[in-house]
């Protein structure tokens, strides 16, 4: 037996890289402040959706992740997009609110050139029960997106009428009608539409629902390029 007090002690040492912070985290809680200001209510849902909820987006013609061993059928498949669980989110308020203002910061799933990818969004939905006029719904969800890029020194957004190729994708979900592109600096950033009638039928929702959608990704990448500025005149 050597004995415990005979052992020498000795610090641990090695070498120790500097961490980084990512900087989609610093985004989630700069956009989550944001939003909770302007009257926004954070909702965290499910990144599984199960077959009557994917039967919708493949009719979209979507390709969708497909887990080997679900845990139950309603996660058979990755979501595609956040509109599923915004929906859901609203189904179980709103038969106890007359409106509802949510957003959400996950992931999104889908193929890409016959490969599994994953990328990051930010939905947001308008929710009134009472009778509201679509534009008046659909502008205040758009000065919301505008006054977010704002708080990011963005200034060049632009909404123009989603292409016919893009719309077909978002016609099982969105109406046509108001359905729009958001570009900054002349990059398709995301959406903003009314959701479709049916839709809201399957999930119980009665009344207006207007949902935006941003992709992270280019919007961060948007924020930290450099840009020039004008001197003040004196």
């Amino acid at each position: 037996i050597y004995g415990w007090e005979r052992i020498v002690a000795n610090p641990p040492h090695g070498h120790l890289a500097a961490a980084s912070e990512e900087p989609i985290y610093r985004f989630g809680d700069f956009a989550r402040s944001t939003l909770a200001g302007m009257g926004y209510s954070e909702h965290v849902g499910r990144t599984c959706i199960g077959e009557s909820i994917a039967h919708i987006f493949k009719k979209s013609g979507l390709s969708l992740l497909e887990l080997e061993n679900p845990l139950s059928d309603d996660a058979r498949y990755m979501r595609p997009a956040l509109v599923p669980s915004l929906l859901q989110a609203v189904s179980i308020n709103a038969k106890r609110r007359n409106a509802l203002r949510v957003f959400e910061i996950g992931k999104n799933f889908m193929y890409a050139q016959g490969k599994p990818v994953e990328y990051w969004g930010l939905g947001i939905a308008l929710y009134a029960k009472k009778e509201v006029r679509k534009h008046e719904a659909w502008y205040e969800l758009k000065e919301v997106l505008n006054a977010f890029c704002a708080s990011l020194g963005i200034a060049d957004v632009v909404y123009v009428q989603m292409p016919d190729a893009k719309k077909e994708s978002l016609r099982q979900i969105l109406e046509p009608q108001g359905l729009s592109e958001l570009l900054i600096s002349g990059k398709s950033m995301g959406s903003i539409g009314t959701v479709a009638k049916h839709i809201q039928d399957a999930f119980d929702i009665e009344g207006l629902l207007v949902r935006a959608y941003v992709d992270i990704g280019y919007l961060i990448a948007e924020s930290q390029s450099e840009r020039a500025f004008a001197d003040i005149q004196k």
